[in-house]
């Protein structure tokens, strides 16, 4: 089986793309499909942020959901049994592909399927979160939080050569939801800290979505700060959500060195023909104070990285997913986490 984050997502956040002029409104898409169900585009967005606090399944029945979740119960208690050693990146990072064939193959419009790729985000962000104890949860729960950061690719530099009325449509979907998840326990109770990568300057970012994203940067950190500063967290029970919007790895080493080179004209850096090192790249890059991405999954069924944390992914174990991210579930999840663990990580050197 060939196994496949990233920097959303959308933490509980990414892409939707409705239509056109007719975003929020009243107006519904009507969509044919086998049981020629009508789809209200505005109750899809508002189902997808009430996921934000209930995590309800939108693609499966709760009894569907019961079933995968003993389904990774077991295979994650069998891997315990096994192996008491199992061997969890610390950072995960996804490239969340496939929204827009999910919704081709299941004969409905692209809006739905981004729709579903946020949902899917919100569920993979409340599966990592770390909970204040761990007293009764399940073995898969555990292990999942486990994982200290996580990166989504949400909208690269590469992304605005898509149609106007559907990126608009994307940064849409980002803002409300990122506006709904500042008042998620989560982020207020400091349990997961949001950072963004990328250029939010850009003139082209919608206002709305500039001002909503940092909002929700600022305050994730401001609550992870006051729970540290009363020594009720450390770096290990906080989950960093790391959002890659208006990204790119050229772009972003672009201006690394572009600071750089000013940082040497300025005298702050090292005399002319001194050696430059690798680390003045690297504290100028967007992920300056992240370690590097241990495992970088990609779903859709796509080998290829898409421009995506190029510096950092050096050494990251690379799975690629056949399963579509609407579909990438804990159990997927979990297969690529296992996958990971047997992989033997040399870094360049030899065993003895």
């Amino acid at each position: 089986m060939r196994l496949s984050l990233l920097l959303l997502c959308s933490v509980p956040v990414l892409t939707l793309s409705f239509a056109c002029d007719i975003v929020f409104s009243s107006l519904r898409w009507r969509c044919t499909t086998r049981q020629n169900q009508q789809f209200d585009l505005q109750h899809q967005v508002s189902t997808a942020e009430g996921n934000i606090n209930s995590h309800h399944n939108l693609t499966q029945s709760s009894s569907t959901h019961t079933s995968a979740r003993d389904k990774l119960d077991t295979l994650v208690s069998k891997k315990n049994t096994d192996d008491t050693s199992i061997d969890v990146p610390r950072h995960i990072a996804f490239i969340c592909d496939g929204n827009s064939r999910w919704a081709e193959l299941n004969s409905l419009p692209t809006s739905i399927g981004h729709a579903r790729g946020a949902d899917r985000v919100i569920k993979l962000i409340s599966s990592l979160r770390p909970r204040q104890s761990e007293t009764n949860q399940s073995d898969s729960s555990i292990y999942f939080r486990r994982v200290q950061y996580c990166t989504l690719f949400a909208f690269s530099t590469e992304n605005w050569s898509r149609p106007k009325s559907e990126i608009d449509t994307i940064f849409k979907l980002i803002e409300r939801v990122a506006i709904q998840y500042q008042q998620h326990d989560a982020i207020k109770n400091g349990q997961i800290q949001i950072q963004i990568l990328g250029d939010l300057d850009d003139n082209r970012i919608p206002s709305g979505m500039r001002n909503a994203l940092n909002k929700l940067q600022f305050d994730s950190r401001e609550a992870c700060s006051h729970r540290q500063s009363n020594n009720d967290a450390d770096e290990n029970n906080i989950l960093i959500v790391c959002l890659a919007i208006n990204y790119g790895g050229r772009a972003d080493l672009l201006q690394a060195t572009a600071k750089l080179a000013q940082a040497i004209a300025a005298g702050e850096v090292v005399p002319p023909g001194t050696t430059i090192d690798e680390a003045e790249i690297t504290k100028r890059l967007y992920t300056a104070n992240l370690p590097d991405p241990d495992l970088i999954i990609r779903t859709g069924g796509e080998n290829r990285l898409s421009n995506f944390l190029l510096w950092n992914a050096a050494y990251a174990e690379l799975c690629f997913s056949d399963v579509l991210w609407p579909d990438f579930d804990e159990v997927a999840l979990e297969e690529a986490i296992t996958w990971y663990g047997k992989r033997n990580r040399r870094f360049g050197g030899r065993e003895d």
